[in-house]
Order: C-alpha cells, then sequence, then structure tokens
C-alpha cells in the first residue's frame, strides 16, 4: 500500500509542485499566526458585548429604581392621618440608612 502523509518527506500538490514538511510547517504557522490580526475585530465584539451587558444592567437598575420609588408612594398613601404619613416616612427613611450602612460595608 501507499505511504501515508506523515510518512512522508514531501508532498505532491495538484499542480505537480512539491514542498517539504519545513515549508508545509512554516506556512501551517503562517496561517495560524495571521489569526492575530484578527484580534482587534474580536476585541471590538467584546467591547461591544460588553457596552450591550452594561446597557440591560442599567435599565435594570432604572426598572428597579422605578417600581421602588411606585411602592414608597402607594406605601406613603395610604397613611391615614398626619401622625401616620410622618411614621411611615421616618420608617422608609429609617429602612434607607440602613441599606446603606449595609451597602457601605458597616
Amino acid at each position: 500500500m501507499g505511504k501515508r502523509y506523515s510518512d512522508c518527506a514531501t508532498q505532491q500538490l495538484a499542480c505537480g509542485e512539491r514542498k517539504t514538511k519545513e515549508e508545509i510547517i512554516m506556512s501551517t504557522m503562517t496561517i495560524s499566526n495571521s489569526s492575530s490580526i484578527a484580534r482587534p475585530a474580536t476585541s471590538v465584539q467584546a467591547a461591544s458585548v460588553f457596552s450591550s451587558v452594561a446597557a440591560f444592567f442599567k435599565r435594570l437598575g432604572n426598572a428597579y429604581e422605578r417600581s421602588e420609588a411606585a411602592r414608597k408612594e402607594a406605601y406613603l398613601a395610604e397613611a391615614v392621618d398626619l401622625y401616620d404619613l410622618e411614621y411611615r416616612m421616618q420608617r422608609l427613611d429609617r429602612e434607607s440608612a440602613q441599606t446603606a450602612a449595609w451597602i457601605k460595608g458597616f
């Protein structure tokens, strides 16, 4: 039977040209090194994905803030009298102060 390519010292090309293993290895290395040209496009794509993810979380945060504000307004609207309204306002202030302290790491 015939020899496999890996057993041969040279490769016969379709046009009759012959390449040695060293030339084939060098052409393979050149091809693999040319992929570094595509890296800037990859970094641009990564930046695009990062900005998309950042925009998503920004929209998510804005939606949470709006819903939290609506929840607080509804809670304050349930007050029966002025004393109850002041109590509820103080309670919300205490909760936000506790949350701020927790976020800061206290």
